[in-house]
């Protein structure tokens, strides 16, 4: 792990217990700086297969919080980017710089609002600094197009973690299902990209570097075999029949411009 992930994971655990033991205020680390402290002890993954180091700091609370977190990260010195308001206006989240410039902060509130909607609202604080793994995993599944950066956060996730039904420190598969069952276009968007990991993992340089890939090949096919034992209407397999003939996006756009500062 590079000095600036480390930088940016001390970062969020700093705020998670200034917001949380200080002033009330649950929030939890999400994207990839989380995978990267959920999933030290195969972190060296990243560097094997050379992903781009991460450049910023997610997190996500409840939206009843939004004013207070605002006010107190600004009293810690963060500066907040002279868009910030119309990015929370468009795409629910504030938007601040570390004090000393180095990286931004972008504060995400439930629901959060990315390809699809991921709803944490009664969960958001099953780990101590992260939103769950199940969570995690959802959030890089329901990309509409999974990119390698995506694809190797993935496939470090299923590496390091069992795939199984209890909620705390395991991909829960009950849930994903769950989750997603009535979110159509979610789970449309899911089951494409499920085929894509195993592909991507079975590719050769992946394969070496993992060392065990049948095995997280299987972690990822009892999600996909769950996926099919869960009964489909008529009326979702008529829409996603004609989202895909009429090639009709099926998430969210989420091209976002960017920070001032990395501009």
């Amino acid at each position: 792990m590079n000095d600036r992930t480390t930088k940016i994971i001390n970062t969020a655990k700093q705020l998670i217990d200034t917001l949380g033991s200080e002033h009330g205020i649950p929030v939890r680390f999400f994207g990839s700086g989380a995978i990267a402290l959920q999933c030290q002890s195969h972190i060296s993954l990243w560097q094997q297969l050379k992903r781009k180091e991460i450049n910023d700091l997610d997190l996500v609370t409840f939206k009843k919080y939004r004013s207070n977190v605002r006010e107190l990260m600004k009293n810690m010195g963060y500066i907040e980017d002279r868009r910030s308001q119309v990015w929370e206006k468009q795409y629910g989240r504030l938007l601040l710089y570390h004090p000393s410039g180095e990286f931004p902060v972008e504060v995400f509130f439930t629901p959060i609002l990315l390809h699809h909607d991921i709803n944490l609202q009664h969960i958001l604080t099953i780990e101590r600094w992260t939103i769950c793994l199940t969570d995690l995993v959802l959030s890089k599944l329901q990309y509409e197009v999974l990119d390698r950066k995506q694809l190797i956060d993935l496939t470090l996730l299923f590496k390091s973690h069992i795939v199984g039904n209890n909620e705390c420190q395991t991909i829960c598969c009950r849930r994903i299902v769950d989750s997603i069952n009535n979110d159509w276009k979610m789970r449309y968007t899911i089951e494409k990209n499920l085929p894509h990991l195993k592909a991507f993992i079975n590719e050769a340089d992946v394969k070496a570097a993992i060392g065990d890939a049948d095995s997280v090949i299987r972690k990822v096919d009892t999600i996909q075999q769950r996926l099919i034992q869960t009964h489909k209407s008529a009326i979702i397999k008529l829409k996603e029949r004609a989202y895909h003939f009429l090639h009709l996006p099926i998430g969210r756009p989420v091209d976002y411009p960017s920070p001032d500062r990395w501009s």
